[in-house]
């Protein structure tokens, strides 16, 4: 069974939805609860509405007392825009505890069991490999959230780094034939116990849609509802164990005009020891748009922290390196599906790739970023005072064709940059390029004139600007491919 849910997770990631199908057909009637959330996340990707609805009822007949059947429910009956009948299952959805999605019971009882093996002298690696391949099938069934609700990029790629760590062991026990294999099982579990922290980091990054009173926040929010809508989303808040949801009751003060609870909820905000980047984003906007004090600033003008060079003049870059450059990523083709891209986005961080010139652009970009602390040394705001010494680069690349375009959003790095590997040349207006602005999402604008700043691009371009800075691909018209690689750099704690 492991392994079924191992192969249909991996189907599903490489869009080979047609052999999802076929291993399923198999099993005719004996099909799991994990086998219909699989199919209904396929279908939400093809928009089966129909089926959709019918393969979460299916869970929900399997699984009659759990808090993330009825939750699951509601996710796809509020895709219908059966907002109200939504409501009903999130509602009922908190009568239960249980959450078959939840890995932190997994984790931390695969956890005992290696310290109990660890102590034992006489161990059968068969059990020790269904073990790990059990813990493999669960913690992958995981990214059929960001599958078909692919907000959770960063929950994505650390599992997919986790997979890949235990196949590598899976393979060393495949490739032995004796039951009894002391040493390799001894190494096998220290390299675990390596990787522990990895493994409960996986725990805490909650997907919201798991979340029914964020769930129910957003009903609420639809049916403009504010008062409901934000007494959910501090109950979300609360299971959670986060502020996370802060940036979304800010929102709703700033449609009410509530300027007194938005800036009391600023004040606690910039408390918190984690740096907010949609508060940040918000803040920034709403005391611009009511011309009052930023009270919770990144950078003061971050439209004026953009940096953009071309790196195709330095002496280890050329056009030639573009090229393979182009060559490497797109072996990686795992799709992901995302309300932000109207086009392609590769899953995973292109730059834990080994290739040479990937690594080559890598070091490019981190002189760069370095120039971009000097370059604004002289500012006193907590974007430059607290400047990261130590960080760590995530970055993945977005294809767009005509018809493409990226909607507007902010980042969760502390620098987020762009480089650009190709740019049909077009000499007629700026469709295509990045458009960087101090509006946050979609929110109503008070004065007549927005500071925004559109920039034209080419290849070998580089563009760096702070995380907190919306930004957006304008739409894209021309047949030929736009491909650039976006990436965060992110502070190590």
């Amino acid at each position: 069974m492991n392994k079924i849910v191992y192969s249909l997770v991996n189907y599903c990631k490489q869009e080979k939805y047609s052999k999802v199908e076929k291993l399923l057909s198999h099993k005719k009637k004996s099909l799991t609860w994990e086998d219909y959330f699989v199919l209904s996340s396929l279908y939400l990707k093809n928009k089966n509405f129909k089926n959709i609805e019918k393969y979460s009822r299916k869970i929900l007949d399997k699984l009659t007392s759990s808090r993330f059947a009825y939750n699951n429910f509601g996710n796809n009956l509020f895709n219908l825009n059966k907002t109200d009948k939504a409501i009903k299952y999130y509602k009922k959805s908190l009568s239960f505890k249980k959450n078959e999605l939840d890995l932190k019971d997994s984790i931390q009882k695969f956890f005992k069991q290696v310290s109990k093996y660890r102590k034992n002298k006489n161990l059968n690696s068969n059990k020790i490999r269904s073990e790990i391949e059990e813990l493999r099938a669960k913690i992958v069934l995981r990214q059929i959230v960001t599958i078909g609700r692919p907000h959770f990029a960063e929950l994505y790629n650390k599992i997919e780094a986790l997979v890949i760590f235990l196949n590598e062991i899976l393979n060393e026990f495949y490739k032995k034939k004796n039951t009894h294999l002391n040493l390799l099982i001894q190494k096998t579990l220290k390299k675990i116990i390596i990787q522990k922290s990895n493994f409960f980091l996986l725990f805490k990054l909650n997907a919201d849609y798991e979340n029914p009173y964020f769930n129910l926040a957003r009903c609420y929010l639809k049916k403009n509802q504010y008062e409901k809508s934000v007494n959910y989303f501090y109950l979300a808040n609360k299971l959670d164990k986060t502020n996370k949801y802060n940036n979304k009751i800010l929102e709703i003060y700033y449609l009410l005009n509530e300027k007194k609870k938005f800036f009391q909820l600023l004040k606690k905000v910039k408390k918190q020891k984690k740096v907010d980047f949609s508060c940040l984003a918000i803040s920034n906007f709403a005391s611009e748009q009511w011309d009052l004090k930023n009270p919770y600033s990144f950078c003061e003008n971050p439209l004026n922290y953009i940096y953009k060079t071309n790196i195709l003049n330095s002496k280890n870059f050329n056009s030639k390196n573009l090229k393979m450059i182009e060559k490497e990523i797109k072996k990686n083709r795992n799709k992901l599906y995302t309300p932000v891209v109207i086009g392609h986005k590769s899953i995973g961080n292109l730059f834990e790739s080994k290739t040479k010139n990937i690594n080559n652009l890598k070091s490019v970009i981190k002189k760069n970023i370095n120039n971009y602390k000097k370059n604004f040394s002289n500012k006193r705001n907590l974007m430059i005072n607290k400047f990261p010494d130590k960080y760590k680069l995530n970055a993945w690349f977005i294809s767009l064709k005509k018809g493409g375009e990226v909607t507007s959003h902010i980042h969760d790095g502390w620098l987020s940059g762009v480089f650009y590997v190709k740019r049909p040349e077009d000499k007629r207006n700026l469709k295509g390029d990045i458009e960087l602005t101090s509006r946050f999402k979609n929110l109503p604008l008070l004065k007549k004139k927005q500071n925004r700043k559109s920039l034209k691009i080419k290849p070998g371009d580089l563009l760096l600007f702070p995380s907190s800075l919306p930004h957006r691909v304008i739409p894209f018209d021309m047949n030929k491919e736009r491909l650039s690689i976006a990436f965060d750099m992110k502070p190590i704690i």
